[in-house]
């Protein structure tokens, strides 16, 4: 696919009057043209707003070529398998010529759709967009389409990006677990069943609970409440080993069919705390959270 690559930029080092030699662009160059293109636009387009563009990352592009290059890379594909096999196809050759002429004179050229995250900043808020581009073959925006926006705050801007790509999140480096990639196919199915502001809120959870996930490298539901206790009770200081935890409870409901269905879980967390004399003294609370693991009520016992 390399070889086919080559020879189809090569194409367009050929002048319409003549074979006039054109250094060849690398593939790698030509995608970062492309991408500089993209971050240009955007960067005009929102000069004179309120919120600054910002560049996160870039997806997989999708090429949209015409017939007669689609036939032109079939044909270089022949001659590259022929050249492996020490073949020399003269015929194939002026085939290889004729259809070069062909796609030159087309009137359709090659179409390239980026995919593009980008954020609006404004204070410590980002507005994250994922955006297809579509580029013409001589690198002008022609189209942009949204696909998803979302209202976060700056410091989840990594674990988004880990999230959009669904990377791994528990040994980060390594390609995702069979539970990342069920935890992924859970959380995003609903999200998409949400809308504005509880959409964005859901999301910020699912990224807490990755952010679990990473700190204990594991999914395991009552390891990931616990965290999230931790961080309701004490904030970042994550680990306080005078707290107790009462045994974690599923909470259960029962449909008309007398189906059982998971909604959620409930636990209690008895740490020492002060009062304002600096005097300290056992507080214990109940923490109930949904089967997504947002928390849903927060009930001081004593």
């Amino acid at each position: 696919m390399v070889r086919i690559l080559f020879f189809s930029l090569f194409l367009f080092s050929l002048g319409s009057c003549g074979l006039k030699y054109i250094p060849v662009e690398s593939p790698v160059a030509f995608e970062q043209r492309r991408h500089d293109t993209i971050e240009s636009y955007l960067s005009r387009t929102f000069h004179s707003s309120t919120n600054n563009y910002k560049s996160i990352a870039f997806g997989e592009t999708q090429t949209i070529k015409p017939l007669s290059y689609q036939k032109l890379d079939s044909l270089f594909g022949v001659k590259y398998a022929n050249e492996k096999n020490g073949v020399n196809d003269k015929e194939l050759d002026n085939l290889i010529q004729n259809q070069r002429m062909i796609a030159l004179n087309d009137t359709n050229k090659v179409i390239y759709i980026e995919n593009h995250i980008f954020a609006l900043v404004q204070g410590d808020s980002l507005e994250i967009y994922d955006g297809n581009f579509r580029l013409s073959n001589d690198l002008v925006v022609e189209d942009m389409h949204l696909n998803e926006s979302v209202y976060l705050p700056k410091k989840f801007e990594e674990m988004y990006k880990v999230y959009l790509f669904e990377e791994a999140f528990i040994t980060a480096g390594f390609p995702p677990t069979e539970a990342e990639k069920q935890f992924y196919s859970l959380y995003k199915s609903e999200s998409n069943q949400r809308k504005g502001s509880d959409r964005d809120n859901f999301i910020k959870n699912t990224l807490l609970v990755m952010d679990y996930a990473s700190k204990s490298h594991t999914l395991d539901v009552e390891t990931l409440i616990k965290y999230a206790v931790l961080k309701n009770l004490h904030g970042n200081s994550y680990v306080n080993h005078l707290d107790k935890f009462s045994q974690l409870e599923q909470l259960i409901e029962i449909d008309n069919n007398q189906q059982q269905a998971l909604i959620g879980y409930t636990i209690t967390c008895t740490y020492i705390d002060k009062n304002e004399a600096g005097v300290q003294f056992s507080k214990s609370v109940k923490f109930v959270f949904d089967s997504f693991l947002q928390l849903t009520e927060k009930e001081v016992l004593n």
